[in-house]
């Protein structure tokens, strides 16, 4: 089990457990009152979604913001909308043996999936991939996406439209005895904010209107009501409001939108709605008598009307009013859900990602691989392995056949985030390009991801193909560095620095040319010319660079640049007597060159190596 995931089950078991003791406390919170809130915000997903999507305007632009939103959401979404079908097909058994608070809270604990990609852990490889061939799937995302956009700006706009015929049409109770028992029902359940309350003739069921508190409002009918009624109308709406099932609805129509490719999402809209009114119910009617549930059925049944938007009210629709009334008349007891809600919370945080949408592409044949002008150090790893020395290294000895190998493979482009680099094995190379930039290659058993250069997140697209890797093939057009000779060449590691200690257990080992090597004194032949591809640092929150030297240099130079031609930074120059530990100190995007002199003076050999990497410190 690698470290990724470990953090990532510690992440999810705690999300469960926090859960599943929300349930198991019921109704009661920590002061002994009743609890209405939801146990998981309707809003995160969304919140997390566009904060993501306007930084990437700012920061990458139009064009990297749609391919990052879209293979990113693609995932989420699929994985939600399968665990809609799976909850629409167990719905009918969940609602007869668990409390409708468990059913209802169901429909949103998948906004939790914000902090799986919050956290940034990404699955090793899709466990399952769908494929989809031909040259329309060029289209897909900016379909999916112009769908989405539609969608979800009809439903709102409808709200909206809705929301201001409602107030235009509405004027501010005034009636003494309905607003005393407004405000005694507001004291009542412990509503700390001012609810304005409305009387409208275009309404023919109560409804409460909003999801922010300044801007939530409640609206009676224009017509009497006895007192109990108001009691009962009141609670069933405040409810609504302390639990923000307005957002919960607004959440369900946003995943809608997000898959209005998956018919089954439309149901589930529907299925939703009943599951929240179920539960407003349960905790309305909480320890009240037969003759109260009575009234309360008879409520339903003359307050026929409609919900529209993102509103919530007292009426039931057609097919789901039997069973609503039933369980409001004849309450059974049932189970809290304590295990199942902290059981379905820790399922679908860890398997988030482990489902992908394959788009066949031709981008990395035609804008990698053709452009390839070098190709740098290919590094073998091992995962399997704790030791360091199952890192091997090979220098490409025919660069043409080397990427002929990896053209002849039928690549598809997956939709969502992965780290190639956690897989059991794994190849890591870089190919310096015709027009002067960088591609960092990590290839693995039917997995391929690019990096561009020193472009962090902006860049990076992950690969399937479906063909056999023949690894023995790939490395015949190398020849392994062998670092056992006598006149092995000397190496450096790399490793990020946080606070005074390593921010990684794995080091970077960074490009290289061997400058110069003489035997007692005698220039000797240079074994290889290594091309000067600098590895990447990236991904950390640093404040140093450490530098490990399996043999200690004689002496050191370090030089270091900025990154970019627009980014801001000093340069600096540090020799090796100068610096403690072999920590470095940096705080900004940089091209590291790193000038070392090493000897064996009892087998008179001396090497000159210049060593190359790049830091890229995320935002």
């Amino acid at each position: 089990m690698t470290v990724n995931l470990i953090f990532r089950s510690g992440i999810s078991l705690i999300f469960s457990v926090a859960l599943a003791i929300n349930f198991s406390n019921g109704y009661i919170n920590s002061k002994g009152k009743e609890s209405f809130g939801n146990a998981v915000s309707p809003i995160w997903l969304p919140f997390y979604m566009l904060v993501a999507v306007v930084l990437g305007l700012f920061m990458v632009g139009f064009s990297e913001t749609i391919y990052i939103t879209t293979t990113t959401l693609f995932n989420v979404f699929l994985h939600i909308g399968i665990f809609y079908i799976l909850l629409l097909i167990f719905m009918p058994f969940l609602r007869k043996h668990f409390s409708p608070c468990v059913t209802a809270s169901l429909w949103i604990i998948p906004n939790l999936l914000y902090f799986v990609n919050f956290v940034g852990y990404r699955f090793p490889k899709p466990y399952f991939t769908i494929r989809l061939k031909g040259s329309w799937v060029d289209f897909v995302p900016y379909v999916w996406l112009a769908g989405f956009v539609i969608i979800l700006a009809y439903k709102t706009v409808s709200h909206l439209v809705f929301r201001r015929k409602l107030l235009y049409n509405a004027s501010k109770a005034e009636d003494t005895r309905v607003l005393e028992i407004f405000e005694q029902v507001r004291s009542d359940v412990d509503c700390k904010n001012e609810i304005p309350l409305y009387i409208s003739s275009e309404v023919d069921t109560p409804l409460s209107v909003g999801m922010f508190y300044k801007k939530v409002f409640v609206i009676l009918p224009d017509k009497s009501f006895t007192d109990e009624e108001l009691k009962l109308i009141f609670r069933h709406e405040f409810i609504h409001i302390m639990r923000n099932d307005a957002a919960t609805k607004l959440f369900i129509v946003f995943c809608n939108a997000a898959c209005w490719f998956n018919p089954f999402m439309w149901f589930s809209m529907k299925k939703c709605s009943e599951d929240i009114e179920l539960n407003c119910d349960e905790m309305a009617l909480r320890g009240k008598d037969d003759s109260v549930r009575r009234k309360y059925a008879e409520l339903i049944l003359t307050s026929a009307g409609e919900e529209r938007g993102f509103t919530t009210c007292l009426s039931a629709n057609a097919k789901s009013l039997k069973f609503r009334l039933t369980n409001i008349l004849h309450p059974k007891k049932k189970n809290n859900g304590m295990v199942l809600a902290g059981a379905v919370c820790f399922l679908l945080m860890m398997t988030c990602g482990s489902i992908s949408f394959a788009l066949e592409s031709s981008s990395l044949n035609e804008n990698v691989l053709k452009e390839a002008e070098s190709v740098g150090r290919v590094f073998t790893y091992d995962n399997e392995s704790i030791s360091r020395a199952e890192v091997n290294s090979y220098d490409v000895k025919d660069k043409d056949a080397f990427i002929d190998y990896l053209s002849s493979f039928d690549y598809y482009m997956l939709t969502g985030s992965y780290e190639f680099n956690d897989a059991p094995f794994y190849i890591d190379f870089s190919i310096g390009k015709k027009d002067g930039s960088y591609a960092y290659i990590t290839l693995s058993d039917g997995c391929i991801s690019v990096r561009n250069e020193r472009n962090n997140l902006k860049a990076e697209k992950n690969y399937v193909f479906y063909e056999k890797l023949d690894v023995d093939k790939l490395l015949s057009f190398t020849e392994e560095v062998n670092f056992e000779g006598d006149i092995a060449t000397p190496e450096l590691f790399v490793y990020p620095v946080k606070d005074g200690v390593r921010a990684a257990d794995e080091a970077v080992v960074p490009g290289k040319i061997l400058k110069e090597v003489k035997r007692n004194g005698q220039s000797g032949d240079i074994p290889f010319k290594q091309t000067a591809v600098p590895s990447l640092v990236e991904g950390f929150s640093l404040d140093g660079i450490e530098l490990e030297f399996p043999l200690e240099p004689q002496s050191y130079a370090v030089n270091i640049t900025v990154a970019d031609e627009d980014a801001t930074g000093p340069i600096k120059n540090y020799k090796g007597n100068e610096i403690t530990d072999h920590i470095v100190p940096i705080g900004w995007n940089s091209h590291w060159v790193v000038d070392a002199v090493f000897t064996i003076p009892e087998e008179g050999i001396m090497w000159r190596v210049e060593f190359y990497f790049d830091v890229n410190i995320p935002e």
